[in-house]
């Protein structure tokens, strides 16, 4: 039987990879972006190239209620449910806590924490088998400059490992990468491939993670930095 994934921050990094993962393996994509629609158009061919059998593109801004509305009504309306839901969009303002503006911390509070947090709760009730929420290890370390985005991270560990207890028929899992190759990170990194691939070994239990639990992208790689 065919299964659907849906990404949230899908047109580049670790979301465009997870795609790309997930459509090897025959699931439906829904590829679901905020302003990037050229990228999100190449990882929609790239994911019916790579053997999706269909991949949908979704525009969706996490910190609109307007926009989590409207997307979840196209994916209801095209798939009925969800399989696995992956909650890859972020952002990060890499400087010291003494420097951050104030519109610096809402956008990362806004976009990490409660848009991440709003959109699992309006797509819950389509979500069938795993929510997958790509966390840091900045959100179980502490470093210089990730002040407010560690902060997000870690209170995104701790949604996920309460969410896991009160919802156990679902499997609630945070995704802790360390430096990945992606466009936060100047594509410094491990290749975002290895973060994706996990993601999907964990749906297919293929890699054994509890509901509640870390899936330490970081320390699976040695690697020493968020």
């Amino acid at each position: 039987m065919k299964k659907v994934v849906m990404i949230t921050g899908a047109s580049s990094g670790i979301g465009q990879a997870t795609a790309y993962a997930f459509a090897k393996a025959g699931y439906d994509v829904i590829v679901a972006h905020y302003n990037d629609k050229k990228n999100a158009d190449t990882t929609v061919k790239q994911c019916l190239s790579l053997g999706a059998p269909s991949a949908l593109l979704v525009p969706l801004d996490i910190t609109n209620d307007k926009s989590i509305k409207s997307a979840l009504a196209v994916v209801k309306k095209k798939y009925k449910q969800i399989d696995v839901l992956v909650n890859d969009a972020g952002v990060l303002v890499f400087k010291p806590f003494v420097e951050q503006k104030v519109k610096d911390i809402e956008f990362q509070i806004r976009t990490n924490l409660e848009g991440t947090i709003k959109f699992t709760l309006a797509a819950f009730p389509l979500v069938k088998q795993m929510i997958a929420v790509v966390a840091s290890q900045a959100g179980e370390m502490a470093y210089p400059g990730c002040s407010v985005y560690g902060a997000t991270k870690w209170g995104l560990r701790g949604f996920v490992k309460t969410l896991a207890k009160e919802q156990p028929k679902i499997k609630i899992i945070a995704v802790n990468p360390g430096g990945t190759a992606t466009p936060m990170s100047n594509f410094q990194g491990i290749p975002a491939s290895n973060v994706g691939d996990l993601i999907l070994a964990a749906a297919e239990g293929k890699h054994q993670v509890e509901t509640g639990g870390d899936i330490d992208v970081w320390k699976i790689y040695n690697q020493a930095s968020p």
